[in-house]
């Protein structure tokens, strides 16, 4: 019987640069989530999934890598929901195994659903979690959807969500109606801090009310998003080095194309803008940087304005060179690219809007909320009902511009509760209580969190410096002893020479392992094969002597087998890939 084929489609614009610029410290991935009155069911949770993955075929999807582009296929994964017990935004994509671009997590009363960004973006996500939540709560009441929610299920305009709108509306455009962006001739202020130690986000959530945020912001004449990012900046710019004063702060915005080119596609379709804020802007107080962002952004989100910078974003895609150009020498030119445009950035800010439900369903729904792996600081914002939700997102363990920016929130009059994940320290061999005091002290107790937390205790999930320090001890007890030995009982061949060299592969291993974590089992096999084939083959080059079998091959495989094992204990490596790659090494 003929396999059935599977549909395949062409990513967007903008997941193309998400996959190259994905890296171990951003795995590009966000997560709404929703707070319910009561605890989560997940067997419902599981039905209302499985329900909701009809009507958005596009999360039904894998990536693969072609020899140009990346794609995606329609993957017969089904989706499983679990408890959250990893942390917030762990990468999704893994090029050795393709699967779902998505996840749906649960802890206590909340709700999560991470995506991996080339998927979609936070619109088609919402989009997403209000289905989801609309079966999982009708479930959960026991009775059949009403008029309202069977029109909230279905809009009109579900059978276009799978649109490209990139691609139908900046294709083939006129050279006249693109234009490069212009070089920033000022130096741009970079948040710089110490990161946290197995890289996990540094989560601060803050909730207070919208119609008070509203109320504020119309006084000061402009736009929620724009009040949100002045005191934003007010909180970083207060903590500004003194002789980096001078320097210019940039912040990242993503603007919503839908509604501006009449769309309803589900995939990627917005534009990021930068805003400019001048030294002396900054200084000038909250009225000033308010008006000055506001002008930035109506300027740089014109129609003028996007027509253009869309139209030279697809242009790039559309090059005749770049199109011929095989997809492993694209990704380190569009990882360059982004790299460099981000020394560009300060900082960043995503205001997703309001999650919706239909009017007999929102009572259930307490707050929501949006976080996003991070290279730098950034500020999400999130409402439901009159509750409004600000995270503030950092890569780093300092927590004082977090709590700059909540005195801020409190000297403009607002009512604010805050809650925050753990930032366990890299102290090995310290009890979980141990941990959080010292975590609590840093903070200064200002952003202590409710109880009991939104965030799960995660213990730290690698500790790069004592397995550094166990490798150097193993290193010199290694290299020491053989030179000892071969000193004490003399031989003809230098063997210890091969020791040192066994010890460089062994601290190679560890730095793959610690810096890299992805498809670490499989590249410990090609390596310990290649290496082993040139020293059997340099070996019979100069007359075999039988130094290859005798002590190349077995020292580049120990060293293997002890990195991988060493490592292991301390960073989370995939168990059945171990067990299986270190068998294979070990039968090689």
């Amino acid at each position: 019987m003929k396999a059935r084929q599977r549909r395949w489609s062409r990513l967007d614009n903008a997941s193309k640069i998400f996959l190259a610029a994905r890296s171990s410290r951003d795995s590009k991935v966000f997560r709404l989530s929703c707070e319910l009155r009561e605890d989560v069911q997940a067997e419902l949770l599981q039905q209302a999934l499985d329900e909701t993955l009809r009507d958005f075929p596009l999360f039904r999807s894998c990536l693969r890598r072609g020899i140009f582009w990346y794609y995606l296929e329609d993957c017969a994964d089904r989706p499983l929901v679990q408890e959250e017990k990893d942390l917030p935004c762990s990468p999704l994509y893994r090029p050795d195994k393709p699967g779902l671009l998505f996840r749906v997590l649960y802890y206590r009363r909340r709700i999560h659903l991470e995506v991996f960004h080339s998927l979609t973006d936070g619109t088609g996500a919402l989009w997403f979690l209000q289905a989801l939540l609309v079966r999982y709560l009708v479930l959960e009441k026991g009775r059949a959807l009403t008029e309202e929610e069977q029109q909230f299920l279905n809009p009109p305009y579900l059978e276009q969500m799978n649109e490209d709108s990139f691609s139908r509306l900046f294709s083939h455009q006129s050279r006249k109606q693109r234009t490069k962006a212009p070089r920033k001739k000022r130096s741009v202020y970079r948040v710089k801090g110490s990161r946290t130690p197995d890289k996990r986000l540094n989560i601060v959530e803050f909730q207070l009310s919208l119609k008070e945020a509203l109320a504020r912001s119309k006084a000061l004449d402009v736009t929620l998003t724009i009040y949100l990012t002045a005191l934003f900046v007010q909180g970083v710019f207060q903590r500004m080095p003194e002789c980096e004063k001078d320097k210019q702060l940039t912040i990242s915005v993503p603007i919503n194309l839908r509604k501006r080119y009449g769309s309803y596609s589900a995939r990627n379709f917005f534009a990021a803008v930068t805003l400019e804020l001048q030294p002396e802007e900054l200084e000038s107080g909250l009225t000033t940087i308010c008006r000055r962002l506001s002008e930035e952004l109506q300027k740089k989100s014109s129609a003028e304005f996007l027509d253009r910078h869309l139209a030279q974003l697809q242009a790039y895609e559309e090059n005749p060179f770049l199109r011929i150009m095989p997809r492993v020498l694209k990704d380190p030119i569009l990882a360059f690219f982004n790299h460099r445009g981000n020394r560009d950035i300060s900082l960043s800010i995503s205001n997703l809007g309001q999650l919706k439900l239909p009017s007999g369903l929102m009572p259930e729904l307490e707050a929501a909320s949006l976080a996003v792996a991070v290279q730098r600081p950034q500020l999400c914002c999130i409402s439901s009902g009159d509750v409004l939700t600000v995270v503030l997102l950092s890569p780093f363990l300092e927590r004082d511009w977090q709590e700059l920016t909540l005195n801020l929130l409190r000297a403009e009059g607002f009512t604010v509760s805050s809650d925050a994940n753990e930032l366990p320290l890299e102290s090995e061999g310290k009890s979980r209580e141990n941990e959080v005091k010292q975590n609590a002290g840093r903070t200064s107790g200002q952003l202590a969190q409710t109880e009991p937390s939104a965030y799960p205790f995660i213990p730290l999930q690698l500790r790069p410096r004592l397995a550094l320090k166990i490798l150097l001890f193993i290193s010199l007890l290694a290299v020491g002893s053989s030179y000892l030995v071969h000193a004490t009982w003399p031989s003809p061949f230098p063997w210890p020479h091969l020791v040192v060299l066994g010890v460089i592969n062994l601290w190679m291993y560890a730095v793959i392992i610690i810096r890299k974590r992805r498809n670490i089992a499989k590249f410990f096999v090609y390596h310990t094969v290649l290496l082993s084939l040139f020293a059997l083959a340099w070996d019979a080059s100069f007359g075999w002597l039988g130094w290859s079998i005798n002590y190349a091959v077995p020292i580049i495989m120990a060293s293997a087998m002890l990195a991988m094992s060493i490592c292991g204990l301390f960073v989370r490596l995939d168990k059945g890939d171990t067990v299986l790659y270190l068998a294979l090494a070990g039968i090689w």
